[in-house]
């Protein structure tokens, strides 16, 4: 999503396609005819989706050329995520336990910046000033939320990891000046947006999280939990 562009799959009997919608003007126009996730860039001139298992393309969000970034013959297994706050880099995820890397569209390299030894790391979100990444990690009983120092495109290792929450908080994304930490939390028993805020220079938890939307109508769902990765 960007602050004026919505990109989106529709799915139809005749099949599936990639749409994007001006939400100033309400105007939509298809993109491409797939069955992918879409990320569009920072700026918002370029749209990065992935079809499973393993295609990579990337175009122009007004339309024309879809560029194959990685070809059928690479045998990668991914899921494209979003971009570097930069627009950059592509983000995406793959192998076994799942990790997090980089794809450059212009040098056609791709480089692991997170990943553990033993368990999956879910929702990865580098902050705006691409000093940080919050994430999820899945240990079997606990989903735990951290923060990792983020420097020269790579993440901390483990010991230096900061954790955030103990389990029911996913999804984090950050405030535009990084001292917020806003996720999708369980700690009420609904699905409901809570916010941690963060020491400005270390990012440690800062107080107590708060409820910013409750969500408790049945009737709604926000999207959460390992499954919306």
């Amino acid at each position: 999503t960007h602050a004026r562009l919505l990109a989106f799959t529709q799915f139809e009997p005749a099949g599936s396609s990639i749409r994007l919608r001006n939400l100033l003007t309400s105007k939509e126009s298809t993109l491409v005819a797939a069955n992918g996730r879409p990320h569009l860039s920072p700026d918002g001139t370029r749209l990065a989706y992935s079809v499973l298992p393993d295609s990579l393309f990337v175009m122009p969000s007004g339309g024309g050329e879809v560029i194959r970034l990685i070809s059928l013959e690479q045998k990668l297994s991914l899921q494209a995520f979003g971009w570097t706050p930069d627009g950059r880099k592509i983000v995406y995820w793959h192998g076994k336990p799942i990790r997090y890397a980089l794809f450059d569209p212009e040098t056609r390299q791709s480089s692991d910046f997170l990943s553990h030894a033993r368990y999956p790391i879910f929702n990865a979100q580098i902050s705006p000033d691409q000093r940080w990444v919050a994430f999820n990690t899945h240990t079997g009983k606990e989903n735990p939320l951290w923060i990792a120092p983020y420097r020269n495109e790579k993440a901390a290792e483990e010991k230096a990891w900061i954790r955030v929450s103990e389990n029911n908080d996913f999804r984090p994304w950050w405030s535009p000046d990084g001292n917020l930490l806003y996720m999708v939390s369980r700690r009420d028993g609904a699905q409901c947006i809570w916010v941690q805020p963060l020491d400005p220079v270390s990012k440690q938890p800062n107080g107590n999280a708060f409820a910013l939307l409750h969500v408790h109508d049945t009737r709604k769902r926000l999207p959460g939990g390992m499954a919306a990765f």
